[in-house]
């Protein structure tokens, strides 16, 4: 599926999509705790840290699953996001969605610099 096709259910009308290479090493895991359901989107709780997760510095508390390798995980529940991060091996790929955070917003012009004639 392609990223344009994702649909978002966060508030406000600017999403920033992520994509995260996260390493799943046997026995440690991805390193991050998930909350939501299908309604309401499943969203990054926590981050442990010491984890791959905490490691890459790329994935944040607040983010929206929304693929996690091939599998569009939106509709979904946490416990059908868990069991399927659960089944990657190697690199997961994850597409997150999130607010854009202040800093990264455009800055706004005062009126009185926009041309009103072309």
């Amino acid at each position: 599926m392609c990223e344009s096709r994702l649909q978002m259910k966060l508030v406000g009308d600017r999403i920033e999509l992520q994509i995260i290479q996260l390493p799943n090493e046997p026995g440690v895991g991805l390193g991050f705790g998930i909350v939501g359901g299908a309604s309401t989107g499943v969203v990054v709780k926590t981050i442990l840290p010491g984890s791959p997760a905490d490691k890459g510095k790329e994935l944040r508390p607040g983010d929206h699953i929304l693929k996690v390798g091939a599998v569009n995980v939106q509709g979904m529940g946490s416990q059908q996001v868990a069991t399927i991060l659960r089944q990657q091996a190697g690199t997961v790929e994850l597409v997150v969605g999130r607010q854009p955070s202040a800093k990264e917003s455009p800055p706004e012009v005062p009126s009185k610099n926009i041309c009103k004639n072309f």
